[in-house]
């Protein structure tokens, strides 16, 4: 009787445990209670509720206001854990890494998502929750820039700030940078000259060069250098 009681004890606690992983609940805790008391155990965690989702958890995590990466808020995890799972499991390592040239920001959403959980069987599910929210603050920040880029006060702004001078050459418009240093399309390509001196003998450019004044003509030569600016 002991024997049977015994097996059927550790058959419910196995199964059990794969129930209670199912539905985000307490492995070790079921299966204890699963083996202590196999029936009655099984029947009540078949019949719980599942506990919230991984996009439930993973959006909470990201929602923590130690996300802010201007923020003086302290972490909401343990630096020196996580640094120690980065230093000796491969997988954290190599998604850590992954993140790093996106911004420490993103680095953080990984370490305090995970930590939140604490279940390596989520990793890879929260690494691609984040390079989804990489992907929409990226395609966010782009669209920024689309608006900013065809505003007349800014692009004005930008280029008294660093002191760059729009031009009417004898090839076309240039942008002349502070270092003296000239950029200009020169055969459909973008070509940045040292110097003004260099530019004007390679084209035997003796002319007088007028500024561009007008805002249209201004956006236009802006945004046709700004790469190279």
């Amino acid at each position: 009787m002991i024997i049977i009681f015994s097996t059927l004890g550790i058959f419910c606690a196995v199964l059990g445990g794969f129930i209670a992983q199912s539905k985000n609940k307490n492995v070790a805790l079921w299966m204890l209670t699963c083996a202590i008391f196999p029936i009655l155990g099984l029947i009540v965690l078949l019949v719980s509720q599942r506990e919230s989702s991984l996009v439930d958890k993973v959006s909470t995590a990201l929602r923590q206001p130690g996300l802010n990466p201007l923020s003086d808020q302290k972490k909401l995890y343990d630096e020196k854990k996580w640094n120690a799972l980065v230093q000796y499991d491969p997988e954290i390592n190599k998604i850590h890494y992954s993140l790093k040239p996106h911004g420490q920001d993103y680095v953080d959403q990984l370490a305090e998502a995970y930590m939140a959980i604490n279940d390596k069987s989520y990793l890879e599910k929260i690494h691609k929750a984040i390079l989804e929210k990489i992907k929409q603050d990226t395609e966010n920040g782009q669209e920024k820039l689309r608006k900013k880029l065809n505003d007349p006060d800014f692009i004005t702004n930008y280029i008294q700030t660093h002191r760059l001078m729009l031009l009417k050459s004898k090839i076309g418009p240039i942008i002349r940078l502070p270092d003296d240093s000239i950029i200009a399309e020169v055969n459909g390509s973008i070509v940045k000259f040292k110097t003004t001196k260099d530019f004007r003998g390679n084209f035997n450019d003796r002319t007088r060069w007028d500024s561009v004044t007008d805002i249209q003509s201004t956006l236009k030569v802006f945004n046709k250098y700004r790469d190279h600016v």
